[in-house]
């Protein structure tokens, strides 16, 4: 989906971005504007108070997408468009 957006792209083209990144999964790895949280670390470094951080935020971030997709349920129409769910009459 990422790559799909051309996201990282439009950020490389625009000046507007330089020196930022999006935190996103460890799936996506590092890149000049991506990065993620870091692997292994020690109790009480700096990278483990940063994962701690960004974890916190993360969180909040995916409460209010979760509280959008409730609020605009159109957001998530593929979901309910089920075979099983749609009256019969719907089907014909």
């Amino acid at each position: 989906m990422l790559s799909l957006s051309g996201l990282l792209e439009y950020m490389a083209a625009e000046d507007i971005f330089e020196g930022k990144v999006i935190y996103g999964d460890p799936a996506y790895g590092v890149s000049e504007y991506l990065c993620c949280p870091f692997a292994l670390t020690a109790h009480g470094s700096l990278e483990a108070e940063f994962n701690a951080r960004m974890s916190s935020v993360r969180e909040a971030v995916e409460w209010g997408f979760g509280r959008v997709k409730t609020l605009r349920s159109f957001i998530n129409w593929d979901k309910k468009m089920r075979m099983s769910t749609l009256p019969a009459k719907l089907l014909i």
